[in-house]
């Protein structure tokens, strides 16, 4: 995950680069944990402040439609990415995508 994390936020800065920022507000890259696994992790890139963020729905609550998150693990991946990638720092600057269809 971590490698593909990585090409993603090449890309992704490539895309700053060129001033196309303008036009993308938020990029959504989603993993499952496993084949056939039913849970979801998210990594959101922010393209106005050139970071990324986890987005884990809690257990049992179906998908990334609801509000209840993982905080507890989301932070876990917080660590884990923020030496390959820039990381938004607070967990209250991470967009919810309450009702996004993904």
């Amino acid at each position: 995950m971590l490698e593909l994390a990585q090409v993603t936020n090449e890309a992704s800065l490539e895309i700053l680069a060129h001033a196309y920022q303008q036009l993308l507000r938020y990029m959504v890259f989603a993993y499952q944990e496993s084949d056939g696994a039913k849970r979801s992790v998210f990594l959101i890139f922010n393209y106005r402040a050139g970071l990324w963020y986890p987005l884990l729905p809690a257990p049992g609550s179906g998908d990334a439609k609801h509000a209840e998150r993982d905080i507890e693990l989301e932070r876990q991946l917080q660590a884990t990415l923020a030496d390959a990638l820039p990381i938004v720092n607070s967990p209250d600057d991470w967009f919810q995508f309450r009702g996004t269809p993904f």
